[in-house]
């Protein structure tokens, strides 16, 4: 009998700390040493976080392109690396343990452990000093980097408190094809299966890395004491896991009022005094594709969870050429049963054509989220909406801690394209289908979230996009915070200090030995 090994460990889903928004700067000169190149800044200043503390920087990041540079010796400092400054060349050396890297002011050419790496842009001079690319000097000395963009920054985390990024195209690639072995059974098909559990703070924590390959040892970090119990409410509320820790249900009561999800709106009712019970209020929906699920309620908002998605335009139907019905008549054939009886001939007409004018194969939907509308309950007779917040995806559970809303959703992908051989890179690109996320804090749009800041578990990548949405709901200015992960979640638990998600791991378990088989048996002799 096979024996199944569990392997389990303790991972962290970051949500980056909020950062309150800084003030507008103003645009500064980006030179190469030659001459300006360009004007960057202005708007918000970025943040950047070091296993979640800001680091303080003389010169505010830029963005240069897409690239995100920063001061180095401030970074270097902060990362606990050497550097040198070669005055004459403008050439910056850093080092920390093994790991070298080498770059020039204007020059894309760098150099990572003596190999050339070529930068997607060139190292400038900000105001006189030089700075460096952010991503690619954190991650040569074992440093991951997540950029939130809504918030606008930029959290660097130690690698071995993290979860390494996916980075490109071609390692999501290679990622999907180790999990393709192995759940397609190497060795014989004999997979062992486990359960892999992330933690999360509430709105600020690190990840760490797997602590156990057994499950005697995979216990969870000891929980805070918890807060003092406060006096319990003289009316119904949803049963929930742990207190303190609300959860999502259809029906929802303040002691006051009734919340229920109706068909496609919500009602409200008053329940106080009983006798004089009467719908006060409806929620409508602007958005005819949404679907509600679920709810929340507290003092000042309701939040309602559901589905909705956009679809992709439908294709003009093609004008089709009608086909003429044919007048002649076929011959009859002398050897058919009727003519060889004597009898009349029989003529059997074409079949008809029937040419649809204005058949179409529709792609469907292009968009699928999940979407959660924030309301104000200050008057419960006119309840109005502030804000909107969506993942792609599809709803896998919700948590609301006081004021703060914790939303899972998984999105899908098709790796059988991303892996074919023959496929085009815009068939590869359309398979990979990357994350995206809105919220109307931030403008109507859409933001999509690139490979590099995409995590993944090792021995865990799924064909699967998990999205974790984060908001305060007491600050209607800040964004919300989403971290992805390649893989699938599946369940939810959360106390007052972290968050739970499980998702599968698997390991194939080493191919047994076939058993020897007798020399009695193979001869097909009996013994006497």
């Amino acid at each position: 009998m096979k024996k199944r090994s569990l392997f389990t460990g303790i991972l962290a889903l970051t949500l980056i700390a909020a950062v309150s928004p800084a003030p507008s700067t103003q645009a500064d000169t980006v030179s190469d040493g030659a001459g300006t190149v360009a004007q960057v800044g202005g708007g918000s200043a970025i943040a950047v976080l070091l296993n979640g503390k800001q680091v303080s920087l003389s010169v505010s990041p830029q963005l240069v392109g897409s690239t995100l540079m920063v001061p180095f010796r401030e970074l270097a400092e902060a990362l606990g690396v050497k550097v040198d400054w070669n005055e004459p060349e403008s050439a910056i050396t850093a080092d920390k343990g093994e790991q070298t890297i080498r770059l020039k002011i204007g020059d894309k050419n760098a150099e990572r452990g003596g190999k050339p790496v070529v930068l997607e842009e060139a190292p400038p001079l900000i105001n006189g000093k030089a700075l460096v690319p952010l991503r690619f000097f954190s991650e040569s000395f074992d440093f991951n980097v997540y950029w939130d963009g809504l918030n606008r920054t930029v959290s660097i985390v130690d690698a071995d408190k993290s979860l390494p990024t996916v980075g490109s195209q071609e390692h999501m690639e290679a990622l999907m094809k180790e999990a393709a072995e192995l759940n397609g059974g190497i060795n014989g098909g004999f997979i062992a299966g486990g359960i892999r559990v992330m933690a999360t703070d509430q709105m600020a924590v690190q990840e760490s890395a797997p602590v156990a390959k057994s499950a005697a040892s995979s216990s969870a970090p000891a929980a805070a004491a918890p807060a003092a119990p406060q006096a319990k409410a003289d009316y119904s509320a949803t049963n929930v896991q742990v207190e303190g820790v609300d959860e999502a249900d259809v029906i929802k009561t303040d002691g006051k009022y009734i919340y229920m999800v109706n068909r496609n709106r919500i009602l409200v009712a008053q329940a106080v005094p009983a006798e004089a019970m009467n719908v006060v209020g409806t929620v409508t929906f602007e958005d005819k594709n949404f679907t509600p699920q679920e709810m929340y309620v507290d003092d000042k908002h309701l939040v309602v969870i559901g589905h909705t998605f956009y679809p992709s335009p439908k294709p003009e139907p093609a004008e089709a050429e009608p086909v003429p019905m044919g007048s002649e008549l076929p011959a009859s054939s002398g050897d058919s049963p009727s003519a060889s009886a004597g009898g009349p001939a029989v003529v059997e007409k074409p079949p008809i054509k029937v040419v649809p004018r204005d058949v179409m194969i529709w792609p469907g939907p292009s968009r699928n989220t999940t979407k959660a509308i924030v309301y104000d309950l200050t008057d419960r007779s006119r309840i109005n909406k502030p804000r909107e917040v969506e993942l792609e995806g599809d709803y896998i559970s919700s948590r609301k801690i006081g004021s703060s809303l914790y939303i899972v959703t998984n999105k899908s992908m098709n790796s059988y394209v991303l892996m074919r051989t023959g496929a085009t890179p815009e068939e590869k690109r359309n398979a990979a289908s990357l994350p995206s996320y809105r919220d109307s804090a931030a403008g109507p749009d859409f933001i999509q979230i690139g490979y590099e800041d995409i995590r993944y578990f090792p021995k865990s990548a799924q064909p699967n996009y998990m999205l974790v949405g984060g908001l305060n709901l007491d600050q209607t200015d800040g964004k919300m915070q989403v971290s992805d992960y390649l893989g699938s979640g599946q369940k939810i638990y959360a106390s007052e200090h972290h968050l739970y998600v499980t998702v599968t791991e698997y390991e194939p378990l080493p191919k047994e030995p076939a058993a020897e088989a007798s020399p009695d048996a193979s001869s097909g002799t009996e013994k006497g």
